[in-house]
């Protein structure tokens, strides 16, 4: 069985995937975490604490 799934990661909320806009970050080094645990209420955190470690 071959699946094709497709996750385009947007949001119109800070912190929520709710199918806005591209996430908007400002320049600098950032890990992304995704929460898609789940699938209602999807979130999303940029931290650049976590970065490089």
């Amino acid at each position: 069985m071959i699946r094709n799934f497709i996750m385009a990661f947007s949001a119109a909320t800070e912190g929520v995937l709710d199918g806005g806009n591209n996430i908007k970050a400002p320049a600098g080094n950032y890990r992304l975490y995704v929460n898609m645990n789940d699938s209602g209420n999807m979130t999303w955190e940029l931290n650049a604490e976590d970065f490089g470690k």
